[in-house]
């Protein structure tokens, strides 16, 4: 078994070819440069925050991000009785503030 977890399948002692999964490259544990590659892809980056969520990216509190709501200076949606607060929301107000205070 190799330092990654993966037993060594392969006849030619490590190199080249995943004896298991008959091709060069295709083997989920393979390693890149000595460390074990994430056969797992990466999750799509969320698109709707909770309230608490988008003050912690803010760096407000609940309050103070409600009272942006209810301005209106911030957008939500709602999904049912959930309040969600788009990132792109998030970023457009930055944006706005930083045109308003630049």
């Amino acid at each position: 078994m190799s330092g990654d977890g993966h037993e060594d399948n392969r006849k030619d002692g490590g190199a080249g070819q995943c004896e298991h999964h008959r091709t060069e490259g295709d083997c989920p544990m393979e390693t890149v440069d000595g460390a074990a590659t994430d056969p797992e892809p990466a999750a799509p980056a969320r698109l709707l925050l909770t309230p608490l969520e988008a003050a912690k990216v803010l760096g407000v509190g609940r309050t103070k991000l409600y009272e942006l709501l209810t301005d209106g200076q911030l957008e939500s949606v709602r999904i049912g009785v959930c309040r969600r607060i788009a990132v792109e929301a998030l970023v457009a107000y930055v944006a706005r503030l930083r045109t308003h205070q630049g």
